[in-house]
């Protein structure tokens, strides 16, 4: 979402865990999210209002609202989100814990350390 900002509601779904992450470069705007009924009607403690505003740039942000310490009121329900947005770049939402997981060293997929690189007008027919 721009400068004038957007929203962004989903189709319906049910959160099966507690905890509420997004990916989201928020800095130098803001994101907050709210949980909707099927009709769009807010549940409460689930607020815009009441949402900790995003300000920052992160891929693990923890959404958290005032009076409420979990998605627990809404586990199993069918509801949907809305993201209120201004200035943000929204990429991914999930529930419940991150699984953690190492790459390995990307710098040497493919190459070997023996490899010599070459510009193609570098190398003669």
């Amino acid at each position: 979402a721009g400068a004038t900002g957007g929203t962004l509601l989903t189709r319906p779904l049910s959160p099966v865990h507690e905890g509420l992450h997004v990916n989201a470069n928020a800095a130098g705007g803001e994101l907050r999210l709210e949980i909707t009924d099927e009709a769009g009607r807010p549940i409460p403690p689930f607020t815009a209002a009441n949402c900790r505003p995003l300000r920052t740039d992160s891929v693990r942000h923890h959404v958290e609202w005032q009076g409420t310490d979990g998605l627990g009121k809404v586990l199993g329900k069918t509801v949907r989100l809305r993201f209120i947005m201004n200035r943000v770049e929204l990429y991914a939402v999930w529930t419940g814990q991150e699984r953690r997981w190492h790459s390995p060293d990307t710098s040497t997929w493919g190459i070997r350390a023996s490899n010599t690189v070459r510009h193609p007008e570098s190398i003669s027919q």
